[in-house]
């Protein structure tokens, strides 16, 4: 796949929201992208290109109140095979 994003889906919103300051909308964010993922609507040649995405998963151990730092680093790990 080339390196533009999907248009069915809004990944925009996803990383967008994966920068949030509440916690709560971080983590439904992840949990969006974990599920589309487990149920292939997208696979990882959709995220790999995505700089956004890289940006915000590592910015996810700045925030003070933060959870889900293993699905955070198994994605990330998964993404960087």
């Amino acid at each position: 796949m080339g390196s533009t994003l999907r248009q069915d889906v809004d990944f925009n919103a996803l990383f967008k929201k994966l920068g949030h300051h509440l916690d709560e909308i971080r983590v439904r964010a992840l949990e969006n992208i974990l599920s589309k993922l487990e149920h292939k609507l997208i696979c990882d040649s959709d995220l790999v290109q995505e700089r956004h995405l890289f940006i915000r998963l590592l910015e996810w151990f700045n925030y003070p109140k933060s959870s889900r730092h293993s699905d955070v680093l198994n994605l990330l790990c998964r993404l960087s095979e």
